[in-house]
């Protein structure tokens, strides 16, 4: 199968696969600084509720439900879009080896996210506990 604009396309799933690993590395990464922080419970200024404050290294956008669901919907999107063109790019429309190559590029960019996202939460740790000497 040979396609009109293949080096166009091909930079495009380039592109999409590396929003998706950056953006997925954000969440990652977000996440397991989230995870690390404690609550505490502070008194409320007016009313008998108490309020929860956190202790420890965290991206403070990520309290926000419109910048978690965002991020996901963003990766998802790319995701899909750079597996879909890889796969049709590269197999055609084969839907038998076409599908276990449309999710081998999707563990793929997962384990990228994944391991970026982890790498720059323990140098963030890192920093903030300050590196031994």
């Amino acid at each position: 199968m040979t396609l009109a604009f293949s080096h166009t396309a091909w930079v495009a799933c380039a592109l999409c696969l590396l929003i998706a690993v950056v953006v997925g590395a954000y969440r990652h990464g977000c996440k397991y600084l989230w995870i690390r922080t404690a609550i505490v419970l502070v008194a409320g200024a007016g009313d008998n509720k108490p309020g929860k404050m956190r202790l420890g290294a965290y991206v403070p956008g990520w309290e926000s439900r419109k910048v978690r669901i965002g991020s996901w919907l963003l990766v998802a999107a790319f995701s899909t879009l750079a597996a879909a063109l890889g796969t049709v790019l590269s197999r055609g429309f084969d839907f038998g080896q076409g599908s276990k190559y449309f999710l081998g590029i999707l563990l793929t960019r997962w384990l990228l996210s994944a391991l970026l996202g982890r790498i720059v939460a323990e140098y963030t740790l890192g920093v903030v506990r300050g590196f031994p000497d």
